[in-house]
């Protein structure tokens, strides 16, 4: 074989060990790629500079934020409550970021908060109203000692609303009927499909009137300083106001309340998630029964 051959043979190897190590290595940064992915999926990806093993004291932060309701992960918070509880730190912080919504739901968490508290009565709870804190939301604030709002947070709608839909005037110009027949007066109370008696309305305002009441009495039960304040009248106050009303405590962010309040600590936001495939699932069915039972009378 002449020497022109070996080159050529020489090459072609050479050639054929690059693009084994070419395919060795794509198929190395494909696994990483999909390790990395899967990590920050599935929650196993942590900030070490962050974590409470470090060498500043963590303060733990759990987020309540979004609209409370059927979409709230109540297993998902409780996890999350349940970590901060049980960290090394004398403070829990409650960032609320939320329009309110379901306030049975609020009330859930306010349960769930009560019992965390009283396995844990050296712990300070300490909520801060991050851009918005309302109606179910500051429901579940005022749970805490301590409530902070920052200086361009908006804070309130303290009450209670009953919103509905009707078609009934756009049904009879399109000659469509509806008929039901009810087995009390108000069984079919505010139908879209019909018009509102005077009764339907009355019993509406008189549900709301009630439930309105039900939510400033707790309100002023637990922040003392509202009981001669008109706080009712369902309006969104700024900070400031909120604090001259009673509603919170001190202009501040989570920044003021770590740094500040507890010598340099640091803010870690506690996030216990549930498995992807448990998520997937439930988002599918939640969509599944919120189509089923979509109602046009709201509620909150």
């Amino acid at each position: 074989m002449s020497d022109l051959q070996n080159a050529y043979y020489q090459a072609q190897l050479n050639e054929l060990q690059r693009q084994k190590r070419s395919r060795r290595w794509r198929r190395l940064m494909w696994v990483t790629v999909l390790v990395l992915g899967a990590a920050a999926l599935f929650g196993l990806l942590q900030p070490a500079s962050l974590s409470p093993s470090s060498s500043a004291k963590a303060i733990p932060v759990v987020r309540i934020g979004g609209e409370i309701g059927p979409k709230t992960s109540l297993h998902a918070l409780t996890l999350s409550l349940e970590k901060a509880f049980t960290m090394p730190a004398p403070a829990v912080i409650l960032s609320v970021d939320s329009p309110g919504g379901d306030p049975t739901m609020a009330q859930r968490i306010k349960a769930r908060l009560k019992f965390l508290r009283a396995q844990h009565p050296e712990k300070k709870v300490i909520a801060v109203c991050e851009r918005l804190c309302a109606s179910a939301a500051y429901m579940i604030a005022i749970q805490a000692d301590e409530i902070l709002a920052g200086p361009y947070s908006l804070v309130g709608s303290i009450g209670a609303i009953i919103t509905y839909t009707n078609f009934a005037d756009l049904m009879q110009r399109i000659g469509i009927k509806h008929t039901a027949y009810a087995s009390g007066p108000y069984k079919a109370m505010l139908s879209p499909f019909m018009p509102a008696s005077e009764y339907d309305e009355r019993k509406a305002r008189d549900i709301v009137t009630k439930m309105g009441n039900i939510f400033t009495e707790e309100v002023k039960q637990r922040r003392s300083a509202t009981r001669d304040k008109n706080i009712d009248t369902g309006e969104i106050w700024t900070a400031q106001q909120a604090m001259e009303l009673g509603l919170i405590d001190r202009i501040g962010v989570i920044e003021d309340v770590a740094f500040g309040d507890f010598n340099g600590s640091i803010p870690v936001v506690i996030e216990v998630r549930e498995s992807a495939w448990n998520s997937i699932v439930g988002s599918a069915a939640q969509i599944f029964v919120d189509t089923l039972t979509k109602d046009s009378l709201e509620v909150r």
